[in-house]
């Protein structure tokens, strides 16, 4: 089951508000090849190079929350894992998508209470729901 949430800026007058649907719930298992076409184009070479002439063992994908300690950027990406029968793993990368550094670490959604607000860079964010999905 997946997870996630709605925050919203404490200000009354500011309208931001996102909603962040993380994990990935009750979703049927996919075939490889069609997980790699649902990553970002830029993504798709490393996996594509990665399994090739290689047996996949087990392979996972998650919708995550990244926060970047370089430049404070909060991001969604879907992140694939895979294992191989040879021993070895995969994982795509989790480079921040503004400033493309590798300084990023995930966080969970409630993490972004008490958050600065992106939209007016003055009052809070606050959690304004949780939710579970699937």
């Amino acid at each position: 089951m997946g997870y996630g949430g709605t925050v919203a800026c404490t200000d009354v007058d500011c309208v931001y508000r996102k909603k962040y649907f993380l994990g990935h719930g009750m979703t049927p298992v996919y075939p490889l090849s069609s997980l790699i076409m649902e990553l970002h184009p830029t993504a798709r070479p490393s996996v594509m190079e990665a399994v090739k002439d290689r047996h996949v063992c087990h392979y996972e994908h998650n919708h995550s929350l990244f926060h970047c300690t370089n430049c404070d950027h909060v991001f969604k990406k879907v992140t694939v894992k895979i294992e191989f029968y040879d021993g070895g793993s995969f994982e795509t990368h989790r480079r921040c998508s503004r400033c493309k550094k590798d300084r990023t670490k995930e966080i969970d959604v409630g993490e972004l209470e008490n958050r600065i607000c992106p939209k007016c860079k003055e009052s809070l964010l606050k959690m304004d729901s949780f939710i579970l999905w699937d």
